[in-house]
């Protein structure tokens, strides 16, 4: 069971709060349990649960707060990386008016000299771009490289962007 699972609120001086929805109070309104208008809760029932709560959980829930959430594992946080790697080159892309990097690609056949130039250095910059981030996953993955702490530790390992002239 976890703190949402119950409407009561254990408030920091200990005491403990009901929040009711009704319709006189929008969104809802917060009265102390012990002016529960109907009776609803048993103080005892509501101090057990919270014990009980706490007990179980590693981090002890204080107060009104809900727990504190684990970090994110390393493959959740290589996952937010690899997003970013793709808003990178969707970004580059950005830079000369195409909606994105498969915009930008999409034009590898056109008879306009500057946009078939673009798409071929997005392809190159687009295959450089996942060939070092691949790098990067098979040292973590081989536990030869630890998990980048930052993104700009990761744009670091990355190909510089930059259109040709």
């Amino acid at each position: 069971m976890s703190w949402q699972d119950n409407p009561i609120t254990k408030a920091y001086d200990g005491s403990f709060y009901i929040v009711l929805s009704t319709a006189n109070a929008f969104p809802y309104s917060v009265v102390p349990l012990s002016e529960d208008p109907q009776n609803k809760y048993d103080f005892d029932e509501v101090a057990a649960f919270w014990a009980a709560l706490a007990d179980d959980d590693p981090r002890k829930l204080t107060g009104d707060s809900p727990p504190v959430p684990d970090p994110p594992t390393d493959d959740e946080v290589m996952a937010g990386y690899r997003s970013q790697v793709v808003s990178r080159l969707n970004t580059f892309a950005a830079t000369r008016s195409y909606e994105g990097t498969l915009d930008c690609i999409s034009y590898y056949h056109s008879a306009v000299v500057t946009r078939a130039a673009h798409a071929v250095y997005m392809i190159t910059a687009r295959d450089d771009t996942w060939a070092a981030w691949d790098a990067l996953v098979a040292g973590v993955d081989a536990g030869t490289a630890a998990v980048p702490a930052t993104w700009e530790d990761v744009e670091t390992l990355l190909p510089v962007l930059a259109w040709p002239d």
